[in-house]
């Protein structure tokens, strides 16, 4: 029993590490050991995802349950609520560091974030506002980034003035954009979405972060960072962090796993890009498919524009991305902004299966599994499912390299080779007198290696890359005036 008889509002504090599928997190609350009400936490995770390890969490003790003097609580991990085909959820909830505080007179939680317009921005525009974490140049002109942030009141008062605010910063840590949403008032206990009044399409190509938090006359929230790549030819909704997973080529059918894009400029689809899990068969066919999504009259259908070629598996694809090239480029949105989706298939087979990793959650119906044959749910064969973890699949526009294994690309800019082992060799002739800045990124904007030299005509550089981590980086190379960002592979 608690003794809450001189408290009128009550913040339960604790260190939470919650990971769901379909489960959920509530905190029940009793008075004289009769039920009064719940509170769910962690409620914005989707399906298979989890928080970090020592999230620190805030629960409003509900108003009927404060000023008693014999109040309880309940922690309820409840696996029934979101039955699912596969059986009820499951995971687990742990929970630290209990405390109950008098709750502060103005307290703001930012609840969600994105660069893409998903809550409200999309009204304005003809796609839905996915966030893109690398987005062609061409297609952020056409459909500058929106800012929007998601504010709760925890406090014991309103918040007056109370607006989003977001900062982007390049890749040199300038801050090349700011903006507001319009002020307003959040009631006690109220949640709601703010959307910044200016949009933002990036000058140049490159890796920006981009800082998001809530304001107001009496409070702020905390900042919370993303980052978004804009580059020349790569489409993407993946963070390049393999997770989970899903089965593709499996004994019960070759199904197909796909993400949508919106394609707001004209543009040339070349090839598809995915990575395959480390479970998946040498081998195994696979090929590339891209799909008009159509929604007239409310409904949504797939019409097939194009499908690659078989790929065969090769050994050194495994837990690695490969690249898929169409026959032909194919003409996206050359009548107008239009939805497509790009999917990677497999066919049945009883020994022969791949996989394709996932990375990052998906918006509702912006990924897709095709279900052809496996009895994914209850409806008939070929019927498109949206599952909540965004594939590792990725459209190319213009020209990309078709898993190449020449040593030397023929470009101005020799990088070699690519992908790379254990040393990364870059030579250019006939370049400008000037200090260039060498440095490798990771996909989450981690500088892994710098180095500044001038440069007298030719550029020889030579980069030990035996300790990266395998998998796909940012090699930026600046001077004065340029930045040119090229995108390589460690095996």
């Amino acid at each position: 029993m608690i003794d809450l008889t001189n408290y009128s509002d009550v913040t339960l504090v604790a260190t939470s590490y919650f990971r769901t599928f379909q489960g959920q997190a509530f905190v029940a609350f009793y008075v004289n050991g009769v039920y009064d009400s719940q509170v769910e936490v962690h409620s914005d995770l989707a399906v298979n995802e989890g928080t970090a390890l020592d999230e620190t969490i805030l629960v409003r003790f509900p108003l009927t349950v404060c000023g008693n003097p014999n109040v309880q609580m309940k922690f309820l991990f409840d696996g029934s609520t979101n039955s699912n085909t596969n059986g009820s959820g499951y995971y687990f909830w742990m929970l630290d560091d209990l405390e109950l505080i008098e709750t502060p007179p103005y307290l703001m939680d930012i609840v969600d974030q994105n660069h893409g317009g998903w809550d409200i921005g999309y009204a304005n525009t003809v796609g839905v506002g996915m966030d893109y974490t690398m987005k062609p140049k061409i297609q952020s002109d056409a459909n500058p980034y929106m800012f929007e942030a998601t504010l709760a009141n925890l406090g014991a008062n309103d918040l007056t003035n109370i607006s989003m605010n977001v900062e982007v910063r390049d890749m040199t840590g300038n801050v090349v954009f700011t903006g507001s949403s319009t002020p307003t008032t959040l009631s006690v206990l109220d949640t709601s979405a703010y959307l910044a009044t200016q949009t933002y399409a990036p000058a140049n190509v490159g890796m920006y972060e981009m800082d998001f938090w809530g304001s107001s006359d009496s409070t702020m929230s905390d900042i919370i960072t993303m980052q978004a790549i804009v580059n020349d030819s790569v489409y993407a909704r993946d963070y390049n962090d393999a997770g989970g997973s899903w089965r593709v080529a499996r004994d019960c059918g070759g199904l197909q796993l796909g993400n949508k894009f919106d394609v707001y400029a004209a543009d040339e689809l070349t090839s598809v890009s995915a990575y395959l899990t480390d479970f998946s068969v040498v081998g195994t066919p696979m090929f590339g498919v891209v799909y008009e999504v159509d929604t007239f009259g409310g409904t949504t259908t797939y019409l097939q524009l194009a499908q690659t070629d078989d790929y065969t598996i090769q050994p050194s694809d495994r837990d690695n991305w490969v690249t898929i090239g169409f026959n032909s480029p194919i003409s996206l949105a050359s009548a107008g902004p239009k939805q497509y989706m790009i999917a990677i298939g497999g066919y049945p087979h009883p020994l022969d299966t791949f996989g394709i990793n996932t990375s990052g959650s998906a918006e509702v119906t912006m990924s897709m599994i095709q279900d052809n044959g496996c009895n994914l749910g209850s409806q008939a064969f070929g019927y498109w499912y949206w599952i909540s973890s965004t594939p590792m699949i990725r459209m190319n526009f213009g020209e990309v390299v078709i898993n190449s294994n020449e040593d030397l690309p023929k470009t101005s800019l020799i990088i070699y080779p690519n992908p790379a082992r254990s040393e990364l060799y870059i030579q250019s002739d006939n370049i400008k007198n000037d200090q260039f800045i060498i440095e490798i990124v990771d996909m989450v904007g981690r500088t892994l290696y710098y180095d500044v030299k001038e440069v007298f005509g030719t550029l020889n550089e030579t980069i030990d890359v035996s300790n990266f981590s395998k998998g796909t980086y940012l090699l930026n190379i600046k001077n004065s005036s340029t930045v040119s960002t090229k995108k390589i592979s460690i095996e």
